[in-house]
Protein backbone atom coordinates (compact mmCIF):
# COMPACT_ATOMS: atom_id res chain seq x y z
CA UNK A 1 0.00 0.00 0.00
CA UNK A 2 1.35 3.52 -0.64
CA UNK A 3 1.70 5.89 2.06
CA UNK A 4 -0.83 8.47 0.31
CA UNK A 5 -3.25 5.22 -0.24
CA UNK A 6 -2.68 5.06 3.99
CA UNK A 7 -2.97 8.24 4.85
CA UNK A 8 -6.50 8.53 2.71
CA UNK A 9 -7.46 4.93 4.48
CA UNK A 10 -6.85 6.86 7.79
CA UNK A 11 -8.97 9.48 6.76
CA UNK A 12 -11.91 7.85 5.55
CA UNK A 13 -11.84 5.94 9.25
CA UNK A 14 -11.51 9.43 10.69
CA UNK A 15 -14.80 10.58 9.39
CA UNK A 16 -16.79 7.58 9.94
CA UNK A 17 -15.90 7.52 13.88
CA UNK A 18 -16.74 11.86 13.54
CA UNK A 19 -20.32 10.19 12.58
CA UNK A 20 -20.18 7.77 14.97
CA UNK A 21 -19.21 10.17 17.52
CA UNK A 22 -21.52 13.11 16.33
CA UNK A 23 -24.45 10.59 16.76
CA UNK A 24 -23.75 9.84 20.47
CA UNK A 25 -22.97 13.35 21.39
CA UNK A 26 -26.79 13.79 20.02
CA UNK A 27 -27.94 11.04 22.05
CA UNK A 28 -26.15 12.31 25.30
CA UNK A 29 -27.45 16.46 24.71
CA UNK A 30 -31.02 14.02 24.32
CA UNK A 31 -30.49 12.76 27.37
CA UNK A 32 -28.29 15.80 29.02
CA UNK A 33 -25.59 13.33 30.19
CA UNK A 34 -22.83 15.36 28.98
CA UNK A 35 -22.07 18.52 28.17
CA UNK A 36 -20.37 20.80 25.28
CA UNK A 37 -16.60 20.88 26.55
CA UNK A 38 -16.81 17.61 27.20
CA UNK A 39 -18.08 16.37 23.70
CA UNK A 40 -15.48 18.71 21.94
CA UNK A 41 -12.91 16.86 24.14
CA UNK A 42 -13.85 13.55 22.92
CA UNK A 43 -14.14 15.04 19.27
CA UNK A 44 -10.00 16.04 19.77
CA UNK A 45 -9.64 13.15 21.36
CA UNK A 46 -11.10 11.09 18.32
CA UNK A 47 -9.26 13.15 15.65
CA UNK A 48 -5.69 12.47 17.51
CA UNK A 49 -6.36 8.36 17.18
CA UNK A 50 -7.81 8.72 14.12
CA UNK A 51 -4.97 10.70 12.33
CA UNK A 52 -1.97 10.75 14.57
CA UNK A 53 -0.79 13.76 16.81
CA UNK A 54 0.37 16.86 14.12
CA UNK A 55 3.64 15.73 14.25
CA UNK A 56 3.15 12.95 13.39
CA UNK A 57 1.00 14.17 9.89
CA UNK A 58 3.97 16.32 9.25
CA UNK A 59 6.31 13.55 9.64
CA UNK A 60 4.17 11.55 7.33
CA UNK A 61 4.05 13.99 4.61
CA UNK A 62 7.78 14.67 4.64
CA UNK A 63 8.51 11.47 3.75
CA UNK A 64 6.37 11.47 0.94
CA UNK A 65 8.60 14.02 -0.24
CA UNK A 66 9.46 17.94 -0.18
CA UNK A 67 7.45 19.98 1.23
CA UNK A 68 7.66 24.01 2.05
CA UNK A 69 5.48 25.24 5.09
CA UNK A 70 2.92 26.31 3.18
CA UNK A 71 2.10 23.02 2.08
CA UNK A 72 2.31 21.06 5.40
CA UNK A 73 0.26 24.07 6.78
CA UNK A 74 -2.54 23.81 4.65
CA UNK A 75 -2.26 19.41 4.56
CA UNK A 76 -2.31 19.96 8.44
CA UNK A 77 -4.57 22.23 9.16
CA UNK A 78 -2.76 24.55 11.52
CA UNK A 79 -1.10 28.36 11.21
CA UNK A 80 2.25 28.18 8.67
CA UNK A 81 4.12 29.98 11.66
CA UNK A 82 2.70 26.71 13.99
CA UNK A 83 4.24 24.55 11.51
CA UNK A 84 7.98 26.21 11.69
CA UNK A 85 7.85 25.59 15.65
CA UNK A 86 6.78 21.81 15.22
CA UNK A 87 9.83 21.11 12.49
CA UNK A 88 12.52 21.74 15.19
CA UNK A 89 10.83 19.19 17.59
CA UNK A 90 10.68 16.81 14.53
CA UNK A 91 14.34 17.32 13.82
CA UNK A 92 15.32 16.59 17.82
CA UNK A 93 13.06 13.57 16.92
CA UNK A 94 14.18 12.54 13.73
CA UNK A 95 18.12 12.47 15.02
CA UNK A 96 16.89 10.53 18.22
CA UNK A 97 15.65 7.88 15.55
CA UNK A 98 18.91 8.09 13.24
CA UNK A 99 17.13 9.98 10.44
CA UNK A 100 17.11 14.14 9.76
CA UNK A 101 15.33 17.12 8.43
CA UNK A 102 16.99 17.89 5.36
CA UNK A 103 16.14 21.80 4.48
CA UNK A 104 16.37 23.29 0.80
CA UNK A 105 17.48 26.59 1.06
CA UNK A 106 15.83 29.73 0.26
CA UNK A 107 16.92 31.43 -2.59
CA UNK A 108 16.58 35.07 -3.92
CA UNK A 109 14.59 35.70 -7.35
CA UNK A 110 16.56 38.70 -8.00
CA UNK A 111 20.04 37.96 -7.75
CA UNK A 112 20.30 34.61 -7.09
CA UNK A 113 21.79 34.31 -3.68
CA UNK A 114 21.31 31.26 -2.14
CA UNK A 115 20.97 30.92 1.60
CA UNK A 116 22.91 27.46 2.21
CA UNK A 117 24.32 28.83 5.50
CA UNK A 118 20.83 29.27 7.04
CA UNK A 119 20.12 27.05 10.53
CA UNK A 120 16.55 28.30 11.43
CA UNK A 121 13.23 26.97 9.52
CA UNK A 122 11.89 29.89 9.52
CA UNK A 123 11.80 31.85 5.83
CA UNK A 124 14.32 34.76 5.87
CA UNK A 125 12.73 38.42 5.60
CA UNK A 126 15.16 39.65 3.33
CA UNK A 127 17.90 38.87 0.91
CA UNK A 128 21.38 40.24 2.55
CA UNK A 129 23.11 41.21 -1.33
CA UNK A 130 20.30 43.16 -3.13
CA UNK A 131 18.38 43.50 0.39
CA UNK A 132 14.99 42.42 -1.85
CA UNK A 133 12.18 40.65 -0.32
CA UNK A 134 11.38 38.44 -3.28
CA UNK A 135 12.61 34.88 -1.84
CA UNK A 136 11.18 31.12 -2.71
CA UNK A 137 10.47 29.15 0.50
CA UNK A 138 12.59 26.94 2.40
CA UNK A 139 11.74 23.44 1.34
CA UNK A 140 11.53 20.18 3.78
CA UNK A 141 11.95 16.32 3.79
CA UNK A 142 13.01 13.79 5.66
CA UNK A 143 16.07 12.06 4.92
CA UNK A 144 18.03 8.88 6.62
CA UNK A 145 21.23 9.41 8.09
Amino acid sequence: MVKSDFFRNRQNCFFKCLEFLNLIFGICLIFAICDLKFAAFCRHQLMIIAMGTIRQQIIELLTEGEKDARELSRAVGIKEKEVYEHLTHISRSLAAKGSHLTIQPSECLKCGYVFKDRRRFTRPGRCPRCRESHLTSPGYRIAPK
